[in-house]
């Protein structure tokens, strides 16, 4: 793994003449280093300002300021690990997607009513309306507007040709659909390059509606009452290929049928038969152990952040890994590191 450096990847143009200071009272940024520690943002390296890690002068490896001098100066460094590819605003904040902004929902941060600039929501109301808001890094992507050439022959009522796939609040469409609209099909009529709908309108009578889709799964895997779990299956943005707990009381279930979309459209109790989802057997190849001789496996996902190294968070600082992954890469099982990690 990459290892931490006391030096710029090139010297700097000019030594600085203060005595190196490093910073006490910065925030986290949330982005960390390979190593563990906490990128600082924004810092100085040979004269440019960085608000997120760069690959200049270090091969093509992303890299980071981890302390400053008093200048901002860049005093020491290391690589970026899996968490700085989060987008986050140029105060360290995550963003969070998706947003919404005067009715329109964005998964990419934005530069509406922003004079060019971009920016994405920190914090949300319910409704998914942006709360808080900040400023995007300048690795952030942004969204923009398309215009694809669709090739749907599904037309609005006005005579506006719908393009298809489409992404509303989150959920991605492949024909018309009724969401929010008074039980009234509509679609999109242009889109931003995160495929969000920019432009909206009514479907003409003769469109397709949105149905589940008619493929028969080929699982064996089957429900209390005998129909077969098709997988995989999308509920809540989470993809699952095995039967799931969540949100039904400690009891196993699958999803029957999907909507095109591989959402699930309707449920059943999975047959004590059915395997569980259950912790990948993988063994992995970390050389990194914990504190009772287990390995690290490394990358595992926690709380929605990839790590690829040992964590300290929600832990009072100490250390930890996974040491068990759910097929989704969640972590399921965790022990401290080991100090020589």
């Amino acid at each position: 793994s990459p290892t931490t450096t006391s030096a710029a990847p090139t010297t700097p143009s000019a030594a600085p003449t203060t005595t190196p200071a490093p910073p006490t009272t910065l925030e986290p940024t949330g982005c960390r280093t390979t190593d563990g520690k906490s990128c600082v943002f924004p810092f100085i390296y040979s004269g440019v300002t960085y608000d997120s890690c760069t690959t200049v002068g270090n091969g093509g490896v992303k890299w980071c300021a981890t302390s400053l001098y008093s200048s901002n100066e860049a005093l020491e460094y290391a690589n970026c690990g899996a968490s700085c590819d989060v987008c986050r605003t140029t105060d360290g904040k995550k963003c969070v997607f998706p947003f919404i902004y005067s009715g329109v929902s964005y998964n990419s941060c934005t530069d509406a009513d922003n004079g060019g600039v971009n920016w994405c929501a920190t914090s949300l109301y319910p409704s998914k309306e942006a709360l808080e808001y900040a400023n995007c890094q300048s690795s952030c992507e942004s969204a923009t507007k398309t215009t694809p050439d669709p090739s749907s022959k599904c037309k609005t009522t006005d005579g506006q040709t719908c393009i298809f796939p489409f992404i509303y609040s989150g959920v991605s469409y492949d024909s018309c659909t009724d969401v929010q609209n008074g039980g009234v099909k509509w679609c999109a009529t242009s889109l931003y390059s995160t495929k969000e709908a920019n432009a909206y309108a009514n479907c003409d009578p003769s469109c397709e509606d949105n149905k589940p889709t008619t493929v028969q799964p080929g699982s064996a895997c089957k429900t209390t009452d005998g129909q077969s779990c098709i997988f995989p299956f999308i509920y809540s943005g989470v993809s699952y290929d095995s039967c799931t707990d969540v949100l039904n009381g400690g009891v196993k279930w699958c999803a029957t049928s999907l909507y095109s979309t591989k959402e699930a459209n309707a449920y059943a109790n999975c047959d004590p038969s059915c395997e569980d989802n259950k912790p990948a057997t993988v063994q992995p190849e970390s050389a990194c152990n914990t504190t009772d001789g287990e390995s690290c496996i490394f990358p595992f996902i926690y709380s929605g952040v990839s790590y690829d190294s040992c964590t300290d968070v929600q832990n009072g600082g100490v250390k930890w890994c996974a040491t068990s992954l759910y097929s989704t890469k969640e972590a399921n099982g965790y022990a401290n590191c080991d100090p020589n990690c």
